[in-house]
């Protein structure tokens, strides 16, 4: 059991902080990024990007359940020595600090071209960032609190995407599988990265009192929850307009522009109100992840300490970003997260998995000649 008894999340919690960590900007990138690739066979990529995840999530298991009380910045340097171990780490903190950098920067420029026109990219960034500092300012547990009352604003982007279910042709989607196996799974490759944020597991699972196998469970929920999410924003943007789906970036956005109700007009500036809370979340998850892993470099006993300078730190990345840096350095820094992405959620997990499996095999049969 975990000896952090003041800082532990309910299991509730737990699954809102997967939940969160997942759902960000690319819910409303996902059916253009999965249609480039596999057409209107995309959805298919997702059930199979929510396979592969779960996949993962036992080897995720496998390792936690060796060091229950651990982070997995502990447990690499466990694992693979002091030195490795930290260099791993560094890798790990530098990815998740460019990660807010591109988040930020990405929610700033959606929101600066479908609401706030005139307002500077820069003042929406600061405050986009004031908000993750100021609740990551926090024990894991109250961040946690805060992630269960925001979850409600998942469900309201999941009701402005049901009115569109009455204009929906389901031959759009047909003839089923049309797009081939090869790019189905390279719909599934995209697909997978969409979901990074899943990944979380490793650093918050030893924040809780119950067993690992209850932490697969939620780890199990919070991926076809997200899965469903996915599935469901797909369908609806291949049957509402498939070509569109395809050729146009955030999909979703487009698909509620021509919706009115009665006395509302302009859905999609509600709509983005709600993503804006989800994508804050979001990023909320990551701030905390990239602080507890400065906090474990400088090993220190709290990560409290931290936010405010990595916090500044994106700020100001953030800010260069957007004045100096081209269209196609972007593509370029996208292109090598995405690889990134991969490292963090498989290829490195992996190898500790692995190093475990060996080393607790090579302890074993030490234990059976000294017997």
């Amino acid at each position: 059991m975990n000896t952090q008894t003041n800082n532990q999340m309910s299991k509730l919690q737990m699954c809102c902080f997967l939940l969160h960590a997942q759902i960000g900007i690319a819910f409303l990138l996902i059916p253009h990024v999965l249609g480039e690739e596999a057409g209107h066979d995309g959805w298919i990529s997702v059930i199979l990007a929510g396979v592969f995840i779960q996949l993962l999530g036992f080897l995720y298991y496998y390792i936690v359940k060796n060091y229950p009380n651990k982070t997995f910045y502990d447990i690499t340097v466990i694992v693979f020595g002091k030195t490795l171990g930290k260099l791993i780490n560094l890798f790990l903190i530098i990815y998740y600090f460019l990660y807010l950098v591109i988040v930020a920067a990405k929610c700033a420029s959606i929101l600066n071209l479908w609401i706030y026109y005139r307002t500077p990219t820069w003042v929406i960034m600061g405050l986009f960032i004031f908000i993750g500092y100021f609740i990551v300012s926090s024990e894991l547990k109250v961040i946690g609190r805060f992630l269960v009352i925001s979850s409600v604003f998942i469900f309201t982007i999941v009701f402005f995407l049901s009115w569109a279910i009455k204009d929906l042709n389901y031959l759009y989607i047909l003839p089923v599988g049309e797009a081939g196996i090869v790019n189905i799974l390279k719909g599934t490759y995209n697909g997978t990265i969409a979901f990074a944020g899943f990944e979380t597991f490793l650093f918050v699972h030893s924040f809780s009192a119950f067993s690992e196998k209850t932490k697969l469970s939620i780890f199990s929920i919070a991926i076809w929850i997200v899965s469903s999410l996915y599935l469901v924003a797909t369908l609806i943007c291949f049957m509402y307009f498939p070509n569109a789906a395809r050729n146009v970036e955030n999909a979703v956005v487009y698909l509620l522009v021509p919706m009115q109700f009665t006395i509302v007009e302009r859905v999609e500036v509600f709509f983005l109100a709600g993503w804006t809370v989800i994508m804050a979340t979001s990023f909320i998850c990551f701030l905390y992840v990239c602080s507890l892993g400065v906090s474990k470099w400088k090993k220190s006993k709290s990560h409290i300490r931290f936010v405010m300078p990595v916090s500044i730190g994106v700020f100001i990345l953030s800010i260069i970003s957007q004045l100096f840096v081209s269209q196609d350095f972007w593509r370029i820094v996208t292109k090598t997260q995405d690889y990134c992405t991969y490292t963090i959620i498989l290829l490195i997990p992996l190898i500790v998995g692995c190093t475990i499996f060996f080393q607790n095999k090579r302890n074993k049969g030490v234990t059976t000649n000294e017997i």
